[in-house]
């Protein structure tokens, strides 16, 4: 009965706050949350928008928490996840919550929120560049072999390889 109490003056405080009609703008304007229009603005400049698009959003999202913006974020992609048919593929989906993980754990350590929420939808902008393979620097990313060279080296052992000769037995525990 607890739970029925405080949902009839959550409603109450809805019905006050919106001007007796309640709409999903008021209730979210007067919980503190975005409206969820709001995350997919931003998921969809994340995707599609260019630099200055993004810029521009993040501005308008300054007078927001950062963290809440990253948990609705979250809560929107795990929804988002569960639905039969996904606007994102499992590595977009996997590289997105990777990203909003670090960015509340930066957070947590006490950066700057806006920087962080700069970070980590600029972060999620080229999460989309399938070829920046899980994040790496362009110095880092020069070592990393072409599936080319991972294919031969299964293929054919290097000359500094040892082969075990076909005769050796495990060893096993005395």
């Amino acid at each position: 009965s607890g739970s029925l109490r405080d949902t009839l003056t959550l409603l109450d405080q809805a019905i006050i706050f919106c001007g007796g009609a309640i709409s999903t703008h008021g209730v979210t304007d007067m919980l503190g949350l975005l409206d969820p229009r709001r995350i997919d603005e931003i998921l969809s400049t994340a995707q599609k928008g260019s630099r200055e698009e993004l810029c521009a959003l993040i501005k308008s999202l300054e007078d927001s928490d950062a963290e809440m913006i990253i948990n609705e974020l979250i809560a929107s992609l795990k929804e988002r996840f569960l639905e039969p048919r996904h606007e994102f593929s499992l590595l977009i989906f996997e590289r997105f919550f990777k990203i909003l993980s670090e960015a509340k754990n930066m957070l947590g350590g006490g950066a700057d929120p806006a920087f962080v929420l700069y970070i980590a939808l600029f972060s999620m902008r080229n999460a989309f560049d399938i070829g920046a393979a899980n994040f790496c620097a362009p110095a880092a990313q020069s070592r990393i072999p072409s599936q080319q060279q991972v294919q031969s080296a299964l293929v054919s052992p290097s000359p500094t390889q040892s082969r075990i000769p076909s005769n050796t037995q495990p060893i096993s525990a005395a």
